[in-house]
């Protein structure tokens, strides 16, 4: 049997243990859409945009120690279902919901419709629709709405990763419409980056939809206390008014 003296040893013993384990312990990973500007994007190796600047904040108001990777949308909501960390800048969607626990939000944006100029086309439903070419971001489900009409193959969906190649092929007449987000803002950002004039694009007057973009992570990690801790923080934030300066720094206008 030990003796108390013993047991005090073995407890300081492991005590320090853990103590060095927690000192060592990796920092999370974060996953980030790097191929929508300008929520998100890579400049000269460095990750820019207002979702970054936001869920940075985010991420040390709440005093979390993170690795932030840029990547395609697909792959960095892969790696984040997968429970290699999480996601920031994700819809809510019904499907998505089986796997991941959300945040409140971190902000809303239109997800608009653009058409090549002189091609454009009256929208008020997801069924007027029906049996266009819509081109969108691989992996990209704005919405229930959206996602349920892409699984019932209403439309036919073309999928890349670049915004400015979406834009490129609608010049070519390949699709109807292209589904661009944040907004305005993404359609005069990622022309400029095809070079080509916003005055050659028609964004529909009615948005495709607006929906909150969140951080989640892999409800197999059981991690909701992190979401609570991200959830404080968010609130923090926006009583200061954080997150709103941040977005403003971003409006573009034609």
């Amino acid at each position: 049997m030990l003796t108390l003296k013993q047991i005090e040893i073995l407890v300081v013993m492991l005590m320090a243990v853990l103590v060095h384990k927690l000192s060592i312990a990796e920092p999370l990973n974060v996953w980030g859409n790097r191929d929508l500007p300008p929520m998100g994007y890579i400049e000269n190796g460095v990750p820019k945009g207002f979702g970054v600047e936001i869920t940075k904040a985010v991420l040390d108001e709440a005093g979390i120690e993170y690795k932030l990777t840029m990547a395609p949308w697909k792959q960095a909501y892969v790696q984040a279902k997968a429970g290699n960390g999480l996601v920031f800048g994700m819809y809510w969607t019904e499907e998505r919901s089986k796997y991941f626990d959300y945040s409140i939000p971190l902000w809303e944006e239109e997800i608009v419709l653009v058409t090549k100029k002189g091609n454009d086309f009256s929208f008020e439903k997801i069924d007027d629709l029906k049996g266009r070419v819509i081109a969108l971001q691989r992996g990209a489900r704005p919405g229930t709405e959206f996602e349920k009409a892409l699984d019932n193959k209403l439309f036919e969906a073309i999928e890349h990763d670049s915004p400015v190649k979406r834009l490129k092929i609608l010049t070519l007449n390949r699709v109807d419409a292209v589904v661009s987000n944040p907004g305005l803002a993404s359609v005069v950002w990622n022309s400029r980056l095809a070079g080509i004039s916003i005055s050659e694009f028609t964004i529909l007057n009615k948005p495709l939809s607006v929906e909150a973009k969140h951080i989640g992570i892999a409800k197999t990690l059981n991690r909701r206390d992190l979401i609570q801790k991200i959830n404080a923080a968010i609130g923090r934030l926006n009583k200061k008014g954080v997150i709103e300066a941040i977005i403003k720094r971003y409006e573009i206008t034609k």
